[in-house]
């Protein structure tokens, strides 16, 4: 290495003078002479010179990068250090996986959110690869590796105080796995490192932590013909309009988020038959969805939305998870336990898996239909909803009517 003061003939005068620059003349990783401007402090370009020739040490033997080399690197991201960063990187001396892991982090968090995803995907997904990196100890992504990530993950799974599920380890898999897979497409490492990281499979004591089940036909007639009658408020909605959101749900196999975006003008009331549409954006899939109605709730929507304008929300749905125990409340009221002996438990999500049974029960549709109705992704999860898919019955709308008219007294007498 070699720190001096260039000279450049003043016009003039004709003299020679020395530039207010230091500059620093080091070797790169192929033997080539390399020339950066530093400072106009010399010890300071000294110590410029000293820690890129320590960087090229590094870089050509391979070893890792120590915390005081690291602080160097991490400097280079300020304005005044991004030309010598520049020169760096186009002489390999300075790769892309030697930046530090939060300016990864923050690229890739800006990639999701222009991909138009949700503020809690964003949330989720990020919490999920910081909680990986900071359990790897790594400050650039050169420290991460297959074997590192999954160690890290089965001693969470393991830990005698606060295991995680075998779920919540492979959704830390597909997060990472997908920050990884976007670093090697936009070019910021050389191959993906976590390609073949593969999932977890279940412990052989483990169970699934939640595990729902589905609502019976005289269990949801009950519920949706006590609702109705309720004069007591939950969640800030009235009786009435709570069974007309539970019917719809088990109807449709709308989602909680899907059913809190509905407003007036997403029914179109006057189609044969009547439908539902959710906004892309809105599903889970970001597709949209348009589902059809029956009859008899075509008419109590009607109903309910007469007076709506049509922008406005079409239920008052508290927020969060309040939907769970809004459901949780009115189940108790009419005698249906919320957790079976199984364990199995009826949230408001299972209204949705009650649509996905009674489909499997009650219809003979196969489960390539199933999965469309259900708008899952894969017949794996058409499985959850029922393990036998051969029925006898008619199509979808062979469903059992959750209409009970000639039953109001029996069904009240059994909830007494």
């Amino acid at each position: 290495m070699r720190v001096f003061q260039p000279t450049y003939l003043h016009r003039k005068t004709g003299k020679r003078r020395h530039v207010s620059r230091w500059w620093v003349e080091v070797k790169d990783p192929h033997a080539a002479l390399l020339y950066l401007s530093g400072f106009r402090d010399k010890a300071r370009t000294q110590a410029l010179g000293y820690n890129i020739e320590r960087l090229i040490a590094c870089r050509v033997s391979g070893a890792p990068v120590d915390p005081t080399l690291q602080r160097f690197v991490e400097s280079l991201e300020l304005p005044t250090m991004r030309k010598i960063r520049a020169k760096l990187v186009e002489r390999d001396i300075l790769g892309t996986n030697s930046l530090p892991l939060h300016r990864h982090l923050l690229a890739y968090l800006r990639h999701l959110q222009g991909k138009g995803n949700t503020a809690q995907h964003c949330r989720d997904t990020l919490a999920r690869c910081s909680r990986v990196l900071r359990g790897l100890e790594a400050t650039t992504w050169e420290g991460i590796s297959v074997d590192g990530v999954r160690a890290f993950l089965q001693s969470l799974r393991k830990d005698s105080r606060k295991p995680i599920s075998t779920t919540t380890a492979n959704h830390h898999v597909r997060a990472v796995k997908m920050l990884s897979r976007w670093m090697y497409q936009q070019g910021r490492t050389s191959g993906d490192r976590l390609l073949a990281c593969t999932m977890f499979k279940m412990l052989p004591d483990e169970k699934p932590r939640c595990e729902r089940r589905a609502l019976s036909v005289d269990e949801a007639r009950v519920l949706l013909a006590a609702t109705t009658r309720s004069d007591i408020r939950r969640g800030g909605m009235a009786g009435p309009e709570r069974a007309l959101l539970y019917r719809l749900a088990i109807e449709t196999g709308l989602r909680v988020g899907e059913l809190t975006s509905l407003t007036t003008a997403s029914f179109d009331l006057e189609a044969f038959p009547a439908t539902v549409r959710v906004e892309q954006g809105r599903t889970k899939n970001r597709k949209g969805a348009l589902l059809n109605l029956s009859p008899a709730t075509t008419e109590l929507i009607r109903q309910h939305l007469c007076n709506k304008a049509p922008s406005t929300r079409a239920f008052a749905m508290p927020a969060g998870r309040h939907t769970a125990v809004m459901l949780r409340r009115d189940l108790e009221d009419v005698g249906i336990s919320y957790r079976d002996a199984q364990g199995r438990k009826i949230d408001f999500h299972a209204l949705r898996h009650t649509r996905g049974v009674w489909l499997g029960q009650y219809t003979d549709a196969r489960p390539a239909e199933i999965r469309e109705l259900m708008r899952v992704s894969s017949l794996a999860l058409v499985d959850r909803y029922t393990r036998s898919l051969r029925v006898t019955r008619e199509y979808a709308d062979a469903c059992p009517s959750l209409d009970v008219p000639a039953q109001a007294e029996e069904l009240r007498a059994s909830t007494d």
